[in-house]
């Protein structure tokens, strides 16, 4: 949660916020343009989820209505991961009996999707698509669990973050966009290049 919340500071609005709580803009003009070409792109992929109404009618999810969280929930995931990352390497955890067919890697990302456990009606999720700043969770799942696990990238393979990157870590980053495939064996999702 203070890793989401540190995020927040990063978003389309907290990014208007010193250090101080000032109400500014205290990025340089490069940075905003880079920021806002990397939002749009935000803005795009989530705004080709759909979900469909009662009678059948397809509803995109808006991306910028939902821009804020988006950012929150990828980047949150990501720092999370990378900061997992660095505790296994010091102090490395066991696998959980019963469960030693998963790597640790797909532990952490098992356990993500089960803060979003729940059900919603489709008229609900029609009210939510027009009102809510989050998008449906099964969106916030897919995208935030592909960057985390690609870096800066979004599912079309465009980077997201390249200005708080370094050129190795961005030249390590796959070329292709990665798609998600449910396997049959366990009900498992995993991606596949």
């Amino acid at each position: 949660m203070d890793i989401q919340l540190n995020m927040v500071a990063f978003d389309s609005s907290g990014r208007h916020f010193d250090q101080n709580g000032n109400y500014t803009d205290w990025w340089d003009d490069q940075t905003i343009q880079a920021f806002k070409a990397k939002t749009d792109c935000f803005v795009e992929q989530y705004s080709k989820f759909t979900i469909q109404d009662p009678e059948g009618k397809t509803l995109h999810v808006n991306g910028k209505l939902t821009l804020g969280e988006n950012i929150a929930d990828a980047g949150g995931l990501s720092a999370a991961f990378q900061a997992w990352k660095e505790i296994e390497k010091k102090h490395a955890g066991q696998l959980l009996p019963g469960l030693q067919r998963f790597t640790k890697e797909q532990m952490f990302f098992i356990t993500y999707p089960s803060l979003f456990c729940g059900k919603t009606r489709q008229e609900r999720a029609v009210n939510l698509i027009y009102k809510d700043a989050h998008s449906p969770s099964w969106a916030r799942i897919l995208v935030s669990t592909i960057v985390a696990l690609n870096g800066p990238r979004l599912m079309d393979g465009r980077e997201l973050w390249p200005i708080l990157e370094n050129s190795d870590r961005r030249s390590a980053a796959p070329k292709k966009s990665p798609r998600v495939s449910f396997g049959k064996d366990h009900g498992q999702q995993r991606l596949v290049e």
